[in-house]
């Protein structure tokens, strides 16, 4: 999903657009400052983060900012969810 509210994913058909139009869907996504405060995440060239479990290790999640319209990787984190270590 991209980010912001009430924004569509970004791949999907007519179809399911019908059927679940973006100001229905209950998914959003946004920046927060360490106030939690919103960040503009287009001051950032940010368009949306992709995530995915590490294939070989399903403690690591990978994230990925991608940019504006999705042109460019941003940033690649690595982040360990295993809360014993």
């Amino acid at each position: 999903m991209p980010m912001g509210i009430g924004v569509p994913p970004f791949y999907q058909s007519y179809v399911d657009l019908q059927k679940m139009p973006p100001h229905t869907s209950p998914y959003f996504s946004l920046l927060l400052d360490e106030q939690d405060g919103w960040v503009d995440h287009h001051q950032f060239a940010i368009d949306g983060p992709v995530m995915h479990r590490d294939e070989v290790n399903p403690d690591l999640l990978h994230l990925y900012l991608l940019s504006y319209e999705r042109h460019s990787l941003i940033a690649h984190f690595v982040i360990n969810t295993d809360t014993n270590e």
